[in-house]
């Protein structure tokens, strides 16, 4: 099995979620019981990490529990470390970058958001595409699905026909590119560090990636899933609508969520769904 450093991005203040998030963390926050931090974690449970970095900004103290809570299910309690970035929010390449000493070796770097939750057949998504991403020797690998609203409502990873990123955002770099829609994991090489201005907050993709589609493998690995939006109070209601309807009747969201109890049994309070 690929050997690997796992990078959560935890940092977010979790504006559009404002009143809830001026005291509770985004990735704390409970939908259908489970916290929203919790729904990549039974993917991530089957990778070889030699480290899992986690950064915070906005109430790191509940950050810093939430992933402590979870460690005897996950197993990766002896390599957590969290970077607590400060004065301002670093962005998801300045936070790599804050990290860089505690992203050990030579390894790629699967890089996540703390908020996604999506739901596929495929337990082994992200395995299969840090597997590819090293057979290809790929500079990056972004993980994408199939959305009506990529580039529109969403910024959308625009491919060519040989599957090839050309560009990314809501407009379409060249007539005949496909839109995908980035599902928040991206498996990166770690030499993508050299490329992030410190001190400053930095984007991985608008900062970095965009202008390196020319010089460097950046390559998509799609799959079929259910991805939510929860970035808004509607959006998470109406998530948790479409959820708990599926539970009912779909399997793979019944084994998820199988997966999941063992993981939501958090320390202090516990935090009800918002709607």
């Amino acid at each position: 099995m690929p050997e690997c450093n796992i990078m959560i991005f935890a940092a977010g203040q979790g504006i559009r979620l404002l009143p809830y998030t001026s005291t509770t963390a985004k990735p704390v926050i409970s939908l259908l019981q489970v916290p929203i931090g919790y729904y990549l974690l039974p993917y991530l449970q089957k990778l070889s990490a030699s480290q899992l970095v986690i950064n915070t900004f906005h109430l790191p103290e509940q950050i810093h529990q939430l992933y402590k809570d979870c460690q005897p299910s996950l197993g990766f309690a002896d390599k957590l470390s969290f970077s607590d970035e400060a004065n301002y929010i670093k962005g998801s390449a300045g936070g790599l970058k804050q990290a860089e000493d505690l992203l050990q070796g030579d390894l790629p770097i699967v890089a996540c958001n703390a908020d996604e939750v999506l739901f596929t057949k495929d337990d082994n998504f992200i395995l299969k595409a840090l597997q590819e991403h090293i057979d290809k020797k790929s500079f990056a690998t972004l993980v994408v699905t199939k959305n009506p609203l990529a580039g529109t409502k969403f910024g959308a990873i625009w491919v060519d026909d040989q599957g090839k990123v050309i560009g990314i955002g809501k407009t379409s770099p060249r007539h005949g590119a496909t839109p995908w829609h980035y599902v928040g994991v991206q498996i990166l090489s770690n030499r993508v560090i050299d490329f992030i201005m410190p001190t400053i907050e930095t984007n991985i993709f608008y900062d970095v990636l965009v202008h390196l589609l020319e010089e460097k493998q950046i390559e998509t690995y799609p799959i079929d899933c259910d991805w939510y939006e929860t970035g808004n109070i509607a959006d998470y209601s109406e998530a948790k609508k479409q959820i708990s309807q599926k539970l009912e009747v779909d399997s793979t969201y019944q084994k998820q969520f199988e997966q999941l109890k063992q993981f939501a049994k958090l320390s202090g309070q516990k935090i009800s769904d918002l709607a």
